[in-house]
């Protein structure tokens, strides 16, 4: 395949693309704990991705998260408020 018009420098992507292996879909979630290429919002539903090592991140995401899904201020949230105040001891 030659490089894109006027580029003579442009590669074939093809090989690249061939040799990445895409590790699977996580559309009813899951646990990610490999360096992968995801699958992410499939069908076009939004999804969000929590790191589960910056806590800080982590616990914002969740609020949004809550809050995106209208349960912000019902046991839920009060029950991530609880855990978060405990964890910190």
């Amino acid at each position: 395949m030659p490089g894109a018009p006027g580029n003579s420098n442009a590669k074939n992507p093809l090989p690249v693309l061939r040799g990445l292996s895409n590790k699977g879909s996580f559309e009813n979630g899951g646990i990610i704990s490999s360096h992968g290429y995801y699958e992410g919002a499939e069908g076009n539903k939004p999804e969000m991705v929590i790191p589960l090592t910056n806590k800080s991140r982590a616990i914002g995401l969740m609020f949004q998260a809550m809050s995106l899904m209208c349960v912000v201020g019902t046991i839920s949230s009060r029950i991530l408020l609880l855990v978060i105040r405990f964890s910190k001891h």
